[in-house]
């Protein structure tokens, strides 16, 4: 009987040991696990300070794409493009129905590349071609917290 209460108290030995080693694990793995994803996290949705685009801060409303704003010294503001305006092609694509984050990664591309839009101008039933170069673009500080926000492009 003595041999069989000896391999018992090894077996529970052993079962705390084991215990212990994976609770260690599991806080080992909690902390310094989340402390990496919290720093990637913050690298990776840093909002950006500038975009190469055209200027403009953009909606999409009814399934139309409206300019909300015009950036100052711009591609766009050169261009006389102002609140209102509604674009109806980027780069001769037809836009209508397309998704805000589609339309704007379509006015997006490298610096100095061209970039084509039609627009119309509802209070006078007007279309036309404007022709851009796109440009570096420094965002306003208060432009970079885009949660619902129009998006500067």
């Amino acid at each position: 009987m003595l041999g069989l209460d000896s391999d018992v108290n090894n077996m529970s030995k052993f079962g705390i040991t084991v215990l212990v080693i994976i609770i260690l694990a599991i806080v080992y793995f909690a902390f310094f696990h989340t402390r990496h994803l919290v720093y990637t996290r913050q690298q990776t949705h840093a909002p950006p300070e500038s975009v190469t685009g055209i200027g403009v801060a953009l909606l999409v409303n009814h399934g139309e794409l409206k300019i909300m704003d015009v950036l100052p010294n711009t591609p766009a503001a050169h261009a006389g493009l102002h609140r209102g305006l509604i674009i109806q092609q980027i780069n001769g694509t037809n836009i209508a129905g397309m998704p805000l984050a589609t339309c704007a990664a379509m006015t997006r591309g490298p610096l100095g590349s061209p970039v084509q839009l039609e627009i119309l101008d509802p209070a006078n039933n007007e279309t036309s071609i404007v022709d851009f170069t796109r440009e570096k673009i420094a965002l306003p500080v208060g432009n970079r917290q885009m949660k619902a926000k129009p998006v500067a492009q």
